[in-house]
């Protein structure tokens, strides 16, 4: 009975906190991010997913019915004797959505997704470990070394979902201070072009 009573004020405050950063983002008008520093500024590495081991995301009910649109999904381990097929990455040309990460107070110019793979952030004089899974077209906190893991479990932002979601197009690790944010192509240059207009 503890344990539910636990679990029943985990999900109010996560409830609260997701409608004060919907309201706040409902008052705010959207303007383009500052950026404050480079991408090759952050620690941070890419691995393309014909690199990575077969993975499975796992995430709680609750919590993915509390965030919607969030889905858990299995890959199938490739066979030892074929390899992996190696993704290319999409043209700059063809780009349909970028991923704005902030660490801390700091905001790190916008990635293009071009391929499928894992970007992993250490913030090693924390011991924070963040691994953001990416396709061209959506974002996921596949693991996070946070304790109440409730970023794994915001589940998938894509260009589909972002206007429905409850966090729109964030994802969120409040312990670790990384906020991801998936940005359309079209929108992210709609943004800069009119903060370079003022």
């Amino acid at each position: 009975m503890m344990m539910k009573n636990k679990n029943a004020v985990i999900l109010l405050f996560l409830a609260a906190l997701t409608l004060l950063v919907l309201g706040l983002s409902l008052l705010v008008p959207k303007t383009a991010p500052v950026i404050d520093r480079d991408i090759q500024e952050l620690e941070l590495e890419f691995t393309p997913s014909s690199a990575l081991p077969a993975h499975r995301h796992e995430r709680s009910g609750a919590l993915c019915a509390l965030f919607g649109a969030a889905h858990a999904h299995a890959e199938e381990p490739s066979s030892p004797a074929s390899p992996a097929p190696t993704a290319t990455p999409l043209p700059p040309d063809q780009v349909r959505a970028y991923l704005m990460i902030t660490v801390g107070q700091v905001t790190y110019s916008p990635i293009p997704l071009t391929q499928e793979g894992d970007y992993t952030i250490r913030q090693k004089e924390l011991g924070r470990v963040n691994v953001i899974h990416v396709t061209p077209d959506s974002v996921t906190m596949a693991s996070s070394t946070c304790d109440n893991q409730l970023c794994v479990g915001e589940g998938t932002v894509t260009l589909d979902n972002k206007e429905t979601r409850i966090l729109g197009g964030y994802i969120i690790c409040l312990p670790n201070e990384v906020t991801l944010e998936l940005y359309a192509a079209e929108e992210l240059r709609a943004l800069q072009s009119g903060a370079s207009s003022r």
